[in-house]
């Protein structure tokens, strides 16, 4: 039997730029560390692709499966996220933010820093930093929307299905 997945998430003050976390999967360690530079032109990746690989055991069509969900999904949780912060719902930000930190996670983004930084300036209820951090975020997400289906699903953005057509899972 596999051992769970372990994370481990370092804290951070508010007043700093980024959260530091490092999350631990069967033995394997991925960095989250302030490194989400993909969008402004960096050398430095949007995602982890080693992670997103071994985090299942190296089958390449399972990694497309999450990668074309999380395309497809992400879309609606940072729209969601965007209408919390409108709202100015610090609780309901927190949620969004940490669900969404989630599923970066599960493709190995670097963008999730942002994400659980975005959790943590609600949980201490900074509502300006969120919206601050929030702008950031989408233009994070973005890249990494992109690097996932350029290098992940060979250029094709991924459609939703429908749940009644005859294909549906």
């Amino acid at each position: 039997m596999l051992a769970p997945p372990v994370f481990m998430v370092q804290t951070r003050s508010p007043s700093t730029q980024l959260g530091n976390f490092v999350i631990c999967c069967q033995g394997m360690e991925f960095d989250q560390r302030a490194k989400s530079d993909a969008a402004n032109g960096s050398t430095k990746e949007a995602y982890d692709r080693r992670y997103l690989l071994a985090s299942v055991d190296g089958n390449p069509e399972i990694a497309r499966e999450i990668v074309a969900l999380y395309v497809i999904e992400s879309a609606r949780m940072i729209s969601r996220l965007g209408e919390t912060i409108k709202l100015q719902d610090l609780q309901a930000i927190e949620s969004a933010a940490h669900r969404l930190k989630g599923a970066m996670l599960a493709v190995g983004a670097n963008a999730a820093a942002l994400a659980g930084d975005l959790e943590e300036l609600a949980q201490a209820g900074e509502l300006t930093a969120c919206r601050e951090r929030f702008a950031r975020l989408t233009i994070e997400a973005k890249a990494l929307n992109n690097a996932l289906v350029k290098r992940e699903l060979g250029g094709k953005f991924p459609r939703r299905r429908d749940p009644g057509a005859p294909n549906a899972r």
